[in-house]
């Protein structure tokens, strides 16, 4: 992990959570862009960006919680874990967990275009179709559909639940439960030599969501 990153945490025992996408499009192809959060008076979303394939790294966008390095509460803004990727325009939509759920039990949509340097405030907003009860979520895209794991439902930590959106978001497609009991955080991915399935590991339960983890693969066009 960074140092910088490792540092915006010391002092306190919540881990960050960290992706590593590289930009395959303009602007700014071949950067690597890591997203995390900050501990509990320091909040929001924090970027570290490189542009020598990991030798130097500095930070990029940032969307800081409100109120800053004071206590929340619920209602507060406090973007928390989230996922970056890159669209095919080139820009990063990040999707972040609602730590206070301001405004709503849903999730933080950003919007950047100059490879997450910045993330306008005209670009943010609150997706209430992606309900969830504060938890890690992941997403995925791949030949023109957006996908979204998470537990859907606003305050517990069940109904694991893929979505899938084939206009980058803005309107959610349809559903399929994955599991309807207790369950958590979730991780998408394909396969290079697979572009059929995807693969979703998630933390799976029937009392609890953590007691195992499970993976589950999902046919895209039919079939096994």
């Amino acid at each position: 992990m960074p140092p910088g990153l490792r540092q915006k945490n010391k002092g306190t025992n919540k881990d960050i959570t960290c992706y590593f996408p590289q930009k395959k499009l303009d602007p700014y192809k071949g950067r690597l862009i890591v997203c995390g959060h900050g501990d509990l008076l320091h909040g929001g979303v924090y970027c570290l960006l490189s542009d020598d394939h990991g030798n130097r790294w500095r930070y990029g966008g940032t969307r800081k919680a409100i109120p800053y390095d004071q206590k929340k509460k619920k209602g507060d803004f406090d973007p928390d874990e989230n996922q970056p990727l890159e669209l095919p325009d080139g820009s990063i939509l990040l999707n972040a967990r609602n730590e206070y759920t301001y405004h709503c039990h849903c999730r933080v949509i950003m919007r950047s275009f100059d490879g997450a340097e910045t993330f306008p405030l005209d670009y943010l907003r609150f997706d209430e179709k992606l309900i969830e009860p504060r938890a890690m979520a992941s997403q995925w895209y791949s030949n023109g559909v957006l996908f979204f794991s998470n537990p859907a439902h606003e305050t517990k930590r069940i109904n694991l639940t893929l979505r899938w959106s084939y206009d980058n978001g803005t309107t959610w497609a349809s559903s399929l439960t994955v599991w309807p009991q207790a369950s958590g955080y979730s991780a998408m991915t394909m396969l290079s030599e697979d572009s059929g399935h995807l693969y979703i590991l998630y933390e799976k339960g029937v009392k609890s969501s953590v007691e195992s983890l499970s993976l589950a693969k999902v046919a895209l066009y039919g079939g096994l």
